[in-house]
């Protein structure tokens, strides 16, 4: 339902050019580490909206959802699930930065790919689906989660033959744990630096 939603805003706005910016910049960074994506570049008639999309747009969008999940999880993990104002506002607050902000987390949020989420058209069309996930948050005690989330939310979400072509595998949490406990000291700290860290399985490991 969520991609339903993000397909029609989409297709609203990517005429824009600040919608147009933000695409090509995320094709243009993507291609750095994946080199060319000519594989994903054939165009289909997507069945939910009645749009021509292309297979590089589909994983855009997937893309901006997961960026999206990740920042409504933080607010879920640092608020308790617990809004002072209605969850319409706390999507807007997510989203514009301002609830990172006030909480002297800086750079969480800026104008990056994913900003054309803020287009004022696409945040109406939009706000319903931020307001169901959530509702769906608050219901979770995200203080006792022990394993990397996001991990198995992008598995889920990105197609097994994207994840090939792209060359994105992910290492197992019992894997990353046994690394860093063969790697780092036992007592006093360290400096760690994963450069290519994706949902962040190693220096999740690696606080813990």
């Amino acid at each position: 339902e969520s991609m339903a939603a993000l397909k029609k805003a989409w297709a609203r706005v990517n005429g824009e050019p600040e919608s147009m910016l933000a695409f090509e910049t995320w094709q243009k960074y993507l291609t750095v580490p994946y080199g060319h994506l000519t594989e994903t570049a054939t165009t289909t008639k997507d069945t939910e909206t009645g749009q021509e999309i292309s297979e590089l747009e589909s994983l855009f969008l997937r893309h901006t959802y997961l960026a999206s999940i990740a920042r409504l999880l933080i607010w879920a993990a640092l608020s308790q699930g617990k809004a002072s104002g209605s969850l319409r506002q706390v999507a807007k607050d997510v989203f514009s930065g301002r609830y990172f902000q006030s909480k002297r987390l800086a750079n969480l949020v800026d104008d990056d790919f994913f900003h054309w989420l803020r287009n004022a058209e696409a945040e109406e069309m939009l706000a319903p689906t931020w307001e169901r996930i959530l509702s769906h948050l608050t219901e979770y005690d995200l203080s006792q989660v022990r394993e990397d989330v996001l991990k198995g939310v992008y598995q889920q979400l990105i197609d097994p033959k994207d994840r090939h072509d792209l060359g994105e595998y992910y290492t197992p949490d019992w894997l990353c744990e046994r690394m860093v406990a063969e790697l780092l000291p036992k007592h006093g700290f360290k400096a760690v630096l994963d450069p290519s860290c994706g949902s962040g399985s190693f220096l999740r490991a690696a606080v813990t």
